[in-house]
């Protein structure tokens, strides 16, 4: 099943979609537009991704690293006075922002990786010609 439900275009069509659009659209514009929105497959959704998992672990070894530091270097109070415990938490989400920035960057890769895999199967010609053959298939089926 696509992005758009066929079941839901039909209801919606039926049920008058000017009335939600303020009567100044034709029924066959909507209808037709609504028909040609994309029919994509659903992407699969991972409780755990590669990059989930090294982010955290990349955050808690960092985080662990920060304490390490305060606690022994714990001239913040002597500087900065009572800014210094502003200042530590400001690091340290600064810390935990980059931690998951590099474990989104890591789950980024791997799609990519994947995507380009995908297109040099497609652009190999017995995989064109099974894709061609389906795509067929798919038109004449409607």
């Amino acid at each position: 099943m696509g992005l758009v439900d066929p079941r839901l275009i039909r209801e919606v069509a039926a049920q008058g979609v000017q009335m939600a659009s303020g009567d100044h659209l034709p029924r066959p514009f909507i209808r037709r537009n609504l028909l040609r929105a994309p029919n994509l497959r659903r992407r699969r959704w991972y409780c755990l991704t590669p990059g989930a998992a090294i982010g955290t672990g990349e955050w808690l070894i960092a985080s662990l690293g920060f304490r390490t530091y305060l606690h022994f270097f714990h001239s913040f109070t002597f500087a900065y006075g009572s800014l210094g415990a502003v200042i530590i938490l400001l690091v340290w989400f600064y810390i935990t922002g980059l931690m998951l920035l590099l474990g989104a960057e890591i789950n980024i890769e791997i799609e990519a990786a994947a995507t380009e895999a995908k297109l040099a199967a497609v652009s190999h010609p017995s995989s064109r010609r099974a894709l061609i053959h389906r795509i067929a298939g798919a038109i004449s089926s409607q």
